[in-house]
């Protein structure tokens, strides 16, 4: 979308607002591109669906563009729109608050919701991580990149941010971070000022959410197997792109002696490819094996689960939180961080657990863990240090969160 569509776009729904101004008291809510009912948003919107008259909110609405979604959300007693319908459009509008979890800015049919309606709102970036990884601009920005400081310093150019950066003011928006180190490289990260800063917890963290029906269905699938005396670990990588991370890294499903080790030991591997993932379907056929659809929210499953394998991936510092034990299956280390993104702290901060390189050594620490040998003294220690840095040694509450989120729309009486 180019700058004078953006302009255009904004006056117009300035405008628009002039004659129908917006309610505070509507919450609209999306996610992962619109596909996807998981993450920050998902939780924050089913609490607040029904919690509504708590906070003074009229109506918590959700959009998506899976038709088959928003007639499940609505059969669980939900409001939720087709993203581009009508009634979606006058809720875009009509809103006084927007929130999402991951993008606006790949495209105006892209985002979590239509970014390009929301000026004018209070817009609530709640964000959906807490990983390793370093952006791009991070990395730049810490090597000095005159040629990027000239970019962002017209990126975070206020005038220019409002009106012709991004559709909808999103430059302006509040974002959500768990702790003053999260603030930190989200500031960096993402070019935001102090005063756009929340510090609160993620509504992920907090249990108790009503599930679908295939979330049901799944978990009562794990504790079958916990009564059959399984261990379940769960695989969460990040997304690697072809080259010399794709070398260096071996897929552990794809290795017979891998699965055949799972097997002898009586344990469940879920693994879940990356969203921006290719499927794995065909790698392997094992009984040992569960193959998880990319769009399920593998925030409902972490109190079924034994252990995490993962490598970069945000959701290390979700297992952290609840204290799962974690493992690091990491063999292209070296060429990750020398890449684009690299790593916004020392790793061993944020990922306290194992670093292994190799699918021997990644089987070996996962018997060793799933037979209660990983939280000895220092392990605890180094677990504890990291949810200190991390969440401020905050536990998530909902009521906590919403309240903290409302006081930027409203003072909440207390």
């Amino acid at each position: 979308m180019n700058k004078l569509k953006i302009f255009s776009c904004n006056m117009l729904t300035i405008a628009y607002n002039m004659v129908k101004p917006r309610d505070k008291r509507i919450w609209l809510f999306g996610s992962w591109f619109g596909e996807r009912f998981s993450d920050n948003s998902r939780f924050l919107f089913q609490y607040v669906s029904d919690n509504k008259k708590k906070y003074g909110i009229k109506k918590a609405v959700w959009v998506s563009r899976d038709p088959k979604l928003v007639d499940e959300l609505r059969r669980m007693g939900y409001d939720a729109y087709l993203m581009n319908s009508r009634e979606s459009r006058y809720y875009h509008l009509h809103a006084g608050v927007h929130l999402i979890c991951n993008a606006v800015d790949k495209g105006v049919h892209e985002g979590d919701i239509l970014g390009r309606y929301s000026f004018g709102a209070v817009k609530l970036q709640l964000w959906h991580g807490i990983g390793i990884k370093a952006s791009f601009r991070l990395r730049n920005d810490e090597k000095g990149s005159w040629k990027q400081d000239f970019k962002h310093a017209l990126q975070d150019n206020r005038l220019l941010k409002k009106f012709i950066m991004y559709p909808g003011d999103w430059g302006s928006a509040y974002y959500l971070a768990t702790s003053k180190e999260v603030a930190r490289v989200r500031k960096l990260g993402l070019g935001v000022g102090d005063d756009q800063i929340l510090i609160s917890s993620y509504p992920r963290m907090a249990l108790g959410i009503k599930l679908r029906a295939s979330e049901k269905e799944f978990l009562n699938k794990l504790d079958e197997y916990k009564k059959q005396g399984k261990r379940i670990v769960l695989h969460l990588p990040t997304y690697r792109d072809t080259g010399n991370e794709m070398d260096q890294y071996v897929y552990p499903v794809s290795s017979p002696e891998f699965i055949s080790s799972l097997e002898k030991e009586n344990i469940i591997w879920i693994d879940k490819p990356h969203a921006a993932a290719e499927s794995i379907a065909d790698a392997c056929s094992s009984p040992a094996v569960v193959l998880l659809d990319k769009e399920f929210d593998v925030n409902v499953l972490y109190q079924k689960i034994d252990m995490l394998v993962t490598d970069y991936s945000s959701a290390s510092t979700d297992c952290i939180y609840h204290h799962i034990p974690v493992a690091y299956y990491i063999p292209d280390q070296d060429v990750y961080e020398k890449g684009n993104r690299g790593f916004v702290n020392d790793f061993e901060l944020y990922c306290p657990g194992p670093v292994v390189k190799s699918l021997e050594e990644l089987s070996a620490v996962i018997i060793s863990s799933v037979k209660g040998r990983f939280f000895d003294k220092e392990m605890s220690e180094r677990y504890d240090r990291t949810f200190q840095l991390l969440f401020d040694g905050r536990r998530a509450d909902l009521d906590q969160i919403t309240r903290a989120l409302s006081d930027k729309v409203w003072p909440l009486k207390k």
